[in-house]
């Protein structure tokens, strides 16, 4: 019974920890990236890139926009008509992750929408 114990027991931690930062810390980090994306895109690219959700998931690894919006910014791009899309998957190579690479394995896009 204590091996059996000891067996489950990191396995346990394990899955506990990974539950305490998908409810504590994902959503701080979503905020934080939401903004981040919005910032940069209006101070260093031509476009504004907006989205209203950003979602993290860690077992299967997938990162997740929702409602994202793509908008000229320069008067060179008015040509250019404002994109929406209602959602943007990526899912990420967990073998790879663990090799310490950042792989997709997985685009997925849904919706797109030229206004």
């Amino acid at each position: 019974m204590k091996r059996l114990l000891w067996i489950l027991a990191p396995l346990f931690l394990f899955l506990l920890l990974i539950y305490g930062a998908q409810a504590y810390f994902f959503p701080r980090l979503e905020r934080w990236a939401l903004v981040k994306i919005a910032s940069y895109s209006k101070s260093e690219l031509p476009v504004i890139i907006t989205a209203k959700r950003l979602k993290f998931r860690s077992l299967p690894p997938l990162l997740s926009a929702e409602d994202i919006e793509i908008t000229p910014q320069k008067e060179d791009l008015q040509f250019l008509d404002p994109i929406k899309i209602r959602s943007l998957d990526f899912r990420l190579d967990f073998l790879q992750l663990l090799g310490g690479r950042l792989s997709i394995s997985t685009a997925f896009l849904e919706s797109p929408q030229i206004s």
